[in-house]
């Protein structure tokens, strides 16, 4: 099942995604690179070379991606599982410079002397070393427009796994790579690796060692012996170029996602997907809304502003005080909210949502004197004809000052467990209650969006 998705639609800054994953050094050696916003006409190359749309401008579809240095990316710590898919959209930066470096360069490709190494550990997996990393991934982008893919296992000791080399790829656009490492019998070289591109499965090895098993002494009831994290680490080999660490080139991580084999179903490639972010939409009323509007920082009359037009920002600021924002000063209030499909050109013609992720932004904002946070908050939804269900399971307590998120994912659709379609999606209200963990009232601020994943 999926359980991580990210398009950073809701970020603005480094700092963003940090207070999110509860962790610093999430893209490692300091640095402090933002989001930022690509077109959707960069899925290939373009001579625009004007000035990007801003950040968060969802209503002109404007796509997002995080900028990465010579460095790495690590995801927070996930569920223990024995079978990671990680699947990335990725390319350089320099599409953003149109045809220029193919003049200067002379076809030189935009992913020129890129080495990406794909993380596959056990605890947090420090930019400075691999201690953690219980299998590796490599991919080596070559001038002539070939990757090469080495593994990994971390262990001289270890049988290696045989490389793959001269896989043809567009160098021209970013491309969609997806990884496949489960490690069931890693111990006893059964394990299984496979390795996708743009959708078609290019690699698939069997009865190979692709985790370090050494590092768990071979029983694998150990719990160090699960993936629980991955990393997307981006340098530079010197295989065409000697020069090539001397090169400037940095690199767009358009979306991603993640899969274990947890509920028997999205547990393989979904194939090149995009993640589009969907907001709560104000013409069209859920069927409750009970928290209090502020518009302004002013209270807000729910006839001029209903309380989606204020919860449908598009991306969190950590460093400024909201300004349009819901709050709850009881438990037992709900909202709902329909989510406003806009996704150009429609779902006309494309496929059908393979899943929803719903993500409700809350923080904790009165008694600050106080150590003692009784506050939850449990998400709702609401399909078309069915009555409202509580996800008691994925309930969360507010009890911190800054945002914190309620985070489900929806493989099929709540009440029915049907796959999800586009009406199915259209006509699903997704909201959330305040709830009481022990005792004690409550007044947070919200924001809400929703996250669907369709194939390209």
């Amino acid at each position: 099942m999926i359980i991580l998705s990210e398009n950073f639609d809701q970020v603005k800054d480094t700092a963003d995604l940090d207070e999110l994953y509860g962790y610093e050094g999430i893209i490692g050696d300091g640095g402090t690179y933002p989001p930022m916003v690509i077109a959707p006409s960069d899925e290939f190359f373009n001579a625009e070379t004007s000035t990007p749309l801003e950040l968060g401008d969802q209503h002109k579809q404007s796509l997002y991606g995080y900028k990465q240095t010579n460095n790495q990316f690590s995801t927070p710590l996930l569920p223990d599982s024995r079978r990671f898919v990680f699947g990335i959209s990725v390319g350089g930066l320099q599409m953003r410079d149109g045809v220029a470096d193919v003049i200067a360069g002379g076809d030189m490709p935009f992913m020129k002397w890129t080495k990406m190494d794909i993380k596959f550990g056990n605890g947090i997996i420090s930019m400075w070393g691999d201690g953690n990393v219980l299998f590796m991934i490599s991919v080596y982008y070559r001038k002539n427009g070939t990757i090469d893919i080495h593994y990994d296992n971390m262990d001289a000791t270890l049988t290696a796994i045989a490389p793959d080399e001269g896989i043809p790829i567009n160098k021209f656009r970013k491309n969609f790579l997806e990884f496949y490492s489960d490690s069931t019998g890693a111990e006893s070289s059964n394990g299984t690796v496979k390795v996708a591109l743009n959708g078609v499965t290019i690699v698939t090895k069997e009865n190979v060692v692709n985790s370090k098993y050494t590092e768990w002494a071979g029983n694998p009831s150990d719990p160090g012996s699960y993936y629980n994290n991955v990393a997307v680490k981006f340098r530079f080999h010197t295989l065409d170029y000697y020069q090539a660490y001397y090169s400037d080139v940095n690199w767009l991580i358009d979306h991603f996602y993640i899969c274990n084999e947890d509920g028997g179903y999205h547990d393989d490639f979904l194939g090149p997907v995009h993640i589009s972010t969907l907001y709560p939409d104000p013409e069209q009323t859920g069927d409750v809304s009970n928290w209090v509007g502020y518009k302004n920082q002013v209270k807000a009359g729910p006839l001029v502003d209903p309380n989606a037009s204020l919860v449908n920002s598009p991306a969190l600021d950590f460093t400024e005080a909201a300004q349009d924002y819901i709050e709850a000063d009881a438990e037992l209030l709900q909202e709902l909210y329909y989510m406003k499909n806009d996704i150009a050109p429609g779902p006309i013609g494309l496929n059908n949502p393979i899943a929803v992720n719903f993500t409700t932004f809350i923080k904790h904002i009165f008694s600050y004197d106080s150590e003692d946070f009784d506050k939850g908050l449990v998400a709702l939804t609401k399909p078309s004809g069915n009555i409202i269900s509580r996800e008691t399971s994925g309930k969360i307590s507010v009890d911190q000052h800054t945002y914190k998120p309620l985070d489900l994912y929806y493989g099929v659709v709540p009440n029915l467990a049907v796959a999800w379609t586009w009406e199915m999606l259209d006509g699903t209200q997704f909201g959330f209650e305040s709830t009481q963990l022990v005792h004690q009232l409550f007044l947070d601020e919200s924001i809400g969006l929703s996250e669907i994943v369709t194939e390209a």
